[in-house]
């Protein structure tokens, strides 16, 4: 091996650490959005729960008045 060779290996290597990190972040990235948007729809789900029984109270009231 020259040192040509090794500082090539040296430069891969980087690159590739480099490209780790970068997928490593998008990864990271897509895993928090979408954690996101499971708390936003679970959030959006309560609500509408909580409007239905709302509803079903508001209309037993109605019917047993």
């Amino acid at each position: 091996t020259t040192e040509r060779d090794l500082n090539r290996v040296k430069t891969d290597l980087s690159q590739t650490g480099r490209s780790l990190t970068s997928a490593c972040f998008g990864f990271l990235t897509a895993v928090k959005t979408a954690e996101t948007q499971g708390q936003a729809v679970a959030e959006r789900e309560r609500s509408d729960r909580a409007n239905c029984d709302s509803q079903i109270r508001e209309k037993t009231r109605e019917i047993t008045e």
